[in-house]
């Protein structure tokens, strides 16, 4: 059973992260809900231009910092995991998907790319 499903609310809230980080000039290249098998649970997966040279630890106060300022909802920084640009699936799913830098929405189900299932995820932004 799925610990907490991916609701309308969570992708609104996410949507508002990623507005939020965009206005904070944050260099946001990916935004994507991604179902975790494991876990059975959902993690918006966040990629910034300039990771490599910030590190992981100064891109999560960013977010949450912009987590701060977002109205209060069900999203938290528990739901977030920042990705290097080498992650795996999102190098694969960058190989399929390209959004351009708005922020859409496009449910990717049930996929095999180069022979790796990606059981679910939800694309707000994949550049």
């Amino acid at each position: 059973m799925v610990e907490r499903a991916l609701n309308d609310k969570l992708i609104e809230d996410g949507r508002k992260l990623v507005e939020q980080l965009d206005k904070s000039k944050a260099k946001l290249d990916s935004a994507f809900w991604l179902y975790v098998p494991d876990s059975e649970s959902w993690r918006l997966v966040l990629d910034f231009q300039d990771i490599e040279k910030r590190g992981p630890k100064d891109a999560y106060r960013v977010v949450q910092q912009a987590l701060g300022t977002v109205s209060p909802g069900s999203l938290t920084l528990d739901d977030v995991a920042v990705a290097k640009p080498d992650f795996p699936i999102l190098k694969l799913l960058r190989i399929v998907i390209k959004t351009g830098p708005g922020i859409g929405s496009i449910r990717f189900t049930s996929n095999v790319i180069n022979g790796h299932l990606i059981e679910d995820a939800y694309i707000c932004r994949l550049n």
